[in-house]
């Protein structure tokens, strides 16, 4: 018996969905943009297997989205904790300056960190 077509529509819909600031976006590298001074416009929470995790998006990139490390998640997670719903309104619009990079851990493992504001 087949589903019907509504019902299928509806189904395949949760496959195709991702956070909103995914949709009509590319994955972007984050290797690509190591080291830069970024403005971050942007940014949700998803759900993965291993916990939360943040999806960002920078101005002047209308094309991709970028997925955050354990870390990056964690400071943004902080960082919306701090935050009321109008002053993140206020850095949706103005944007907040950021850079990311990598070092080293004491496994000898590259990890990826941000810094918000690193001009000042």
């Amino acid at each position: 018996m087949a589903i019907r077509k509504e019902l299928f529509n509806k189904i395949k819909e949760i496959s195709n969905s991702g956070l909103e600031i995914m949709k009509g976006r590319d994955k972007g590298d984050i290797q690509e943009i190591l080291n830069d001074t970024l403005t971050v416009t942007n940014y949700e929470f998803g759900k993965g297997e291993q916990g939360d995790y943040v999806v960002f998006i920078i101005k002047d990139n209308d094309t991709e989205f970028f997925f955050g490390s354990s870390v990056v998640t964690e400071n943004f997670l902080a960082l919306d904790n701090l935050l009321n719903e109008e002053e993140k309104i206020e850095i949706f619009n103005t944007g907040i300056s950021m850079s990311i990079h990598q070092k080293k851990s004491k496994n000898n493992r590259n990890y990826t960190y941000n810094v918000f504001f690193p001009n000042n």
